[in-house]
């Protein structure tokens, strides 16, 4: 028969804490941030291409440049416009 014992949260927020100040998982971290190097001019947030950095930006700025061409749908990435145009093509159903 087996015993487990269970571990109080604090043990367990303590190993959390000891293994992520582990130097090996600070070095990860730190190259993962080295190779960032596009920071969003709102927040900051680093992003590794500049092309990351310009689709984050239009969350601070409300940008919707996609515009259904049907109806007044507007959004700001390409691939929410293809499946909204995908809706006004979809058969109706019949009830």
């Amino acid at each position: 028969m087996a015993v487990y014992l269970r571990k109080s949260s604090r043990d367990v927020t303590s190993e959390i804490t000891d293994i992520l100040s582990s130097e090996s998982i600070q070095n990860v971290l730190n190259l993962s941030q080295a190779t960032k190097k596009h920071p969003c001019e709102y927040c900051g947030k680093l992003f590794k291409t500049n092309w990351e950095r310009k689709r984050h930006t239009i969350i601070h700025t409300g940008e919707r440049p996609f515009k259904c061409e049907i109806c007044d749908f507007r959004c700001s990435l390409r691939h929410h416009l293809k499946s909204h145009l995908a809706r006004h093509f979809l058969p109706t159903t019949q009830q």
